[in-house]
Parts: C-alpha cells; structure tokens; sequence
C-alpha cells in the first residue's frame, strides 16, 4: 500500500448514515482543527476552515530536452560549450573534422557560380561587349582575308612574267584560303552574338544551375553530420565529447551534448489505479519537493492517460502530468517530487474532528460541552470528510465546544 493514504470525499445527509475515512491525512499538509482533540480528556473547537479531498502521486521533473549526436564517426574538432552555458537556436555546439565532406562543399558551390554564370549570360543575349568583340574579330578577319588575297594576285602576276616556284604559289593560294575560313567562321559567331537565346537554351542553362545546387544541397546535407547545433534555445546539461577525441559510427554512444528548455519544466508521475477516475485535466495539485526542504508549490493538472500502463507483476498505474503555475527556483530535472492532485474542496465552512461524531440510533451525535462544563448530545447534519476533519452542515456553531470520545463526560 502506498505510504500515503488516499483521502476521499464523503457527502452525509441527515437521513444517511455517516461514513467516516480511516487513514492518516497526507503528512506535511496543513491541517485545519487545533491540536486542542490529541490530548486525553480535550475537547474541540467548532472553527471555520477548508476540507479539501486529494489523491497522492509520486513524480519526477521532466522538461525538454534534446539528446544531440553526430551523424557520422570522426575526431572532434572542436567543443564550443561546457555544462550550464545558455545557447540559442542554430548556435553551433561542437564539430568533426569534415575532411573530404568539407572539399565536396567548395566543389559543389563552384559549379553552382559556374552553372549560375552561364545562365545569366544566355538570358542577356544579344549583349552589346559580346557583338561588339565578335564584330572586331570579323573586321580583323576580314583584313586577313584582303592581305592574303593581294599577297596571292602579286605572285599570280609575277608567275606570268617571270618564273615562281609553284610551292611558293601554292603557299599564298593556302594561305588565301585559311584567312577565307577564319572569317566565315567569325562571321558565324558574330551572328550567334546577335542572336537572342532560344527558350531551350534557356531552360537548359537552368536546369544546369538546378542541378548544381542540388548537388551542393547534398554535399551540405552530408556535412550536417558533422556539426552539431542548438535545436532551441536552452541550456546545455551535459557535454559527453572533448577536443581529439575520436568517434566511431556505433549508434550506442552516450549524446555528444544535451540541451535542455528549463524554462518550461513539467512533473510526470504515476496514478495508482484506484485513484485514475478521480482525477481530470484542470484540476489543481500540490507539488512538494523534499530535495527544496519540503517546499510546496501550487500547479495543475495538464494530463491524465487514457490507458494504464501494467508492469511485470500486474500492478496498473497511470501516467499524469503537472505543470507548476509558476517557476520554482532549483527545480531540476529528474528531481524526485510528491503529488497531491485535490479533488475536491469547500472552503469557509464550520469543522470538527471526525473523532467527535459518534451515531446514536442512525443520526450523527456530537456531545457539546456547556459553559459549566455540563455535556449533553447534538444530532448534527454533515457534510464532507478528508478522514480527520468533517464539515458541519446543521446543529453547530462557530466556537462551540464538543467533546472528544475520550473525554470522561460524553454522552452516553
């Protein structure tokens, strides 16, 4: 059995007999009688004060967290953070030697630049530096084409008169030719200059740039695996690598660092199953925490499951969550809590000990102690009960006294 007792609520009318809880109330919980009732021969005051029904659970602080590792086996090149540095979204935590992974990254973004180029000068055909350079080489071309033509029609007009070597003819008649076939060929691309690129030229300019950067988004992809960054912001919790060392590819290995978002920090913690029905989402808890001297915080409940969850002997649990309504300065997470979900709660209304009500013939008695110290019964109609106080619906007083059953007075 748990070591703190269940409370439970228990509603009494005058007409239905009185079912008063046995068990200790949850210890370390204020209590709302005086400690008038512990004594032999004390009696009790009729006060005002608060019932209030809970179930116990048994916790630990959650919050999270991201377990980082690298993607791939190599030496550690460098660790940028120790335990309990606050880090930001993106901010790079550690890194690996990328090696060859690094120099396929700066190949990659070349021929993206390469690739990028070619576009954007086959989108701006005809442009006017590229006509006017062909146009040059056309003139120039052209210019070949006359010396050569001269150079040949004068040692034509001397073989006419005198005597010429044919080779030597046949040389200039060979060169008149090149310099014709340099300029045809110039011309050609000076009329690729001006001409605007066509629609598949274009696309295929850009498919080339598609398919470099797909190759770079790859090649940065692999190099991910390499370094490690900051999910969220947090704080580090734990650093498991150091500088040199070096890393295998086993999937075993403890996480390279651990981040954590303490700013948000939950308790998760186990329902016994004849507890789950009484409890719901919205319902207010108190937290206390031993490792903080006994420090109770106020929270809420935020989940209940829907199923139990049976360990290797049968015994069925719950799983509940509770989220503090404020931040509690040392909470950490894995620390040990107690639970105490309240299920139930009257305020401000009138409350003896449930060991001053007896039943005399099916109606709850009370012994009411007079100013001269005289005793004499009450029938008294109740309300709820945590089990030691029980609340006083009729018959009863603010400052009333009732005795105890101990007391040697009481009513018989």
């Amino acid at each position: 059995m748990n070591a703190r007792s269940r409370t439970v609520t228990v509603a009494v009318f005058s007409a239905v007999a009185l079912v008063l809880v046995a068990g200790a109330a949850y210890a370390g919980y204020k209590g709302t009688v005086d400690s008038a009732h512990a004594d032999e021969g004390a009696a009790a005051i009729v006060k005002r004060g608060t019932i209030q029904s809970s179930v116990p659970a048994d916790g630990r602080v959650v919050t999270q967290q991201w377990d980082l590792s690298f993607g791939s086996a190599g030496t550690v090149k460098s660790v940028n953070v120790v335990e309990g540095d606050a880090v930001t979204a993106g901010q790079v935590l550690a890194t690996l030697s990328d090696g060859k992974a690094g120099a396929q990254v700066t190949q990659a973004q070349a021929a993206v630049s390469a690739a990028s180029a070619k576009l954007e000068t086959v989108r701006e055909q005809p442009r006017a530096e590229d006509v006017a350079a062909k146009q040059a080489l056309v003139d120039a071309a052209e210019s070949g084409v006359t010396s050569a033509q001269d150079a040949y029609e004068l040692l034509y007009q001397e073989s006419l008169e005198s005597t010429v070597a044919v080779s030597e003819l046949q040389s200039k008649k060979g060169a008149l030719a090149a310099a014709q076939a340099q300029l045809e060929v110039a011309e050609a691309n000076l009329t690729v200059a001006k001409t605007s690129a066509s629609d598949a030229e274009i696309a295929a300019a850009e498919a080339a740039v598609a398919q470099a950067v797909g190759a770079l988004d790859s090649a940065k992809s692999g190099l991910s695996d390499y370094v490690l960054k900051a999910p969220a912001d947090g704080v580090v919790v734990s650093v498991g690598v150091s500088e040199g060392q070096v890393l295998g590819a086993s999937s075993g290995q403890a996480a390279a660092v651990v981040v954590a978002d303490l700013r948000e920090v939950s308790i998760e913690g186990t329902l016994d199953e004849m507890d789950a029905s009484a409890v719901a989402a919205g319902m207010p808890a108190e937290i206390l925490i031993d490792a903080l001297n006994g420090q109770i915080a106020k929270g809420r409940v935020e989940y209940v499951a829907p199923a139990a969850k049976v360990d290797q002997n049968g015994v069925a649990t719950f799983l509940i969550r509770v989220v503090p309504d404020a931040a509690v300065e040392g909470l950490a997470p894995g620390m040990a809590v107690r639970l105490q979900v309240i299920t139930d709660r009257v305020a401000n209304v009138l409350t003896i000990p449930t060991a001053a009500v007896s039943r005399v013939g099916g109606a709850a008695k009370v012994s009411v102690v007079g100013s001269d110290g005289s005793v004499r019964p009450l029938a008294v109609v109740l309300g709820k009960t945590d089990g030691k106080v029980v609340e006083v619906k009729q018959g009863l007083e603010s400052g009333q006294k009732i005795a105890l059953p101990t007391t040697k007075a009481a009513a018989k």
